[in-house]
């Protein structure tokens, strides 16, 4: 089996970015594999809250956002959180990579 994972330099330094922020890196992970998915804050925290990581998921969901990784869609008076189209296509990209290829860059 090939272990060979070849990646542009954007989607390393991306990835290099968030790899040791665990709530960001399962944010990403959530939006990966539901690429054109809305959600509001709600979910996001009960899908990831673990440990107590309110505060640390709203936080990364701020920073995202703050770099335009992450936009904002106001609904019904409540905020919904999607990837911005430049992020899609490297999520998605990232999406091809098996759990095990994505767990090598990870390292």
């Amino acid at each position: 089996m090939n272990n060979e994972i070849t990646i542009s330099e954007e989607r390393s330094n991306f990835i290099e970015e968030y790899k040791n922020d665990y709530y960001s890196l399962q944010i990403i992970q959530i939006f990966a594999e539901h690429p054109y998915a809305q959600f509001n804050e709600s979910a996001i925290i009960h899908a990831l809250n673990q440990n107590g990581g309110k505060g640390y998921i709203q936080k990364a969901l701020s920073n995202f956002v703050e770099k335009g990784i992450i936009k904002t869609n106001e609904q019904s008076g409540a905020s919904l959180y999607s990837l911005t189209e430049t992020i899609r296509r490297q999520v998605l990209e990232l999406a091809k990579f098996t759990p095990y290829q994505r767990q090598l860059l990870m390292r």
